[in-house]
């Protein structure tokens, strides 16, 4: 596997006891062993198991509101939605030319998932919608 991005924790309290690997859902398709000794890492695939996943490819973690809006609850760095005015806590108003009460968090996950543009609407004092391009991310997107 190639271009692959996760991240190895290290060994907290120096027990040597404490690794852990986290960031990409394509891991957990997999068994992880760490041999200590020769200092490896083995990925062994699990049996009969098909992989499916999807991908934030816009970078913002959105909750729905109980008004039906979503409020942005993380920006994600190094993704499409940082170089634009969205900061956590604004509120998006609209994805795509839908209100966001008409689009569930399963269909943002959905729509997010696609590399190609999208129109992000979000309010702060007022309303300012955004073009953002997203594309597809080596190691972190199909292709």
């Amino acid at each position: 596997m190639t271009n692959v991005k996760t991240n190895v924790i290290g060994d907290i309290d120096g027990d040597g006891d404490d690794w852990w690997i986290v960031g990409s859902g394509l891991l957990s398709q997999f068994k992880t062993v760490i041999d200590y000794h020769s200092s490896k890492l083995h990925i062994i695939p699990y049996e009969d198991s098909a992989y499916e996943s999807s991908y934030n490819l816009l970078g913002l973690e959105l909750r729905p509101l109980k008004n039906g809006h979503f409020i942005v609850r993380y920006v994600f760095p190094q993704m499409a939605s940082l170089a634009f005015d969205i900061k956590k806590g604004d509120i998006i108003s609209e994805i795509d030319g839908q209100p966001a009460k008409d689009i569930s968090l399963e269909k943002w996950l959905s729509i997010s998932n696609q590399p190609r543009s999208h129109l992000i609407c979000r309010v702060r004092q007022q309303e300012k919608c955004f073009t953002i391009v997203s594309k597809e991310i080596a190691g972190y997107s199909d292709n």
